[in-house]
Formats: C-alpha cells, structure tokens, sequence
C-alpha cells in the first residue's frame, strides 16, 4: 500500500514537472524587438495612456512614449533585451500584441520587474489600434 502511494506522488510530481516546463516555454516565446517594430510604436508615441491602475502611473509613464523611452533606456544601460510577441484572438481580425522589458535574470526569477505594453494589431493590415495601448507594470 505505501510503495504505490509513493509511486503516486512521484507520477504526480513528473507531471508537473513536465507540465510547467511546456508552460514556461509557451510563456517565454517572445522575440527581441526590430528595428521596424519599434519605428512602428514610435509612431505612436503621443498617444496618452488611459490611467487603470496597472502600475504604471506611480511610475510617471503617461503616453506610449514614456513606456518606450524607459524600455530603451533600461534595455540599453543594463544591455537586456526588449521583447515584442504577438497572439492571434479567436474569432477576431485583431492580434494581441506586447512589447516588454524585465530586469529578471536566470538565477534570480522572484527579485525582478517587469514592464509592459500591450496593444492590438489588425492581423491582415499589421496596422495598430491606437485605442487599444495599456501598460503594466508587475512588481
């Protein structure tokens, strides 16, 4: 009785281990952002960020372009990338797309900052919805 309650949880553990190892992949497929990404989100750097408690007013970001001209800065003085990812939504003509800079290093995973801008991109015309910018920032 206890060798197969044992073999149990050792099944349960594998599993989860296999699990959240997909997981994290999924989560971390984001690529370095270009130089044609950023001359696109540039465009749209007066665009005035809509206050939703995110995080990032404390910080003084009010339009795309604080967000951006911190993820440049940060990402230029601490020589870390800024990612740029896209997700098609179901039944939508639109994409879901973030930009996004974190101080996180491999080692230490709890102890780091993140900064987002998240916006939508029309899939057939890669134009941005200028009304759909929020930003995030996660402790």
């Amino acid at each position: 009785m206890m060798a197969s309650y044992f073999r149990l949880i050792i099944v349960c553990l594998i599993v989860e281990i296999v699990v959240g190892l997909r997981f994290e992949t999924k989560l971390s497929h984001a690529a370095p952002i270009s130089k044609s990404q950023i001359r696109t989100l540039l465009e749209f750097s007066n665009i005035r960020l809509k206050p939703q408690g995110y995080g990032c007013e404390e910080s003084g970001y009010r339009s795309v372009g604080d967000v951006l001209a911190e993820m440049l800065d940060a990402g230029l003085s601490r020589q870390r990338e800024i990612d740029f990812n896209c997700r098609e939504i179901e039944k939508s003509l639109f994409k879901q797309c973030t930009t996004s800079y974190s101080n996180c290093t491999e080692w230490e995973k709890t102890e780091c900052n993140s900064l987002i801008l998240e916006f939508k991109m029309n899939s057939k015309t890669q134009k941005v919805d200028p009304n759909s910018f929020q930003c995030l920032q996660v402790p």
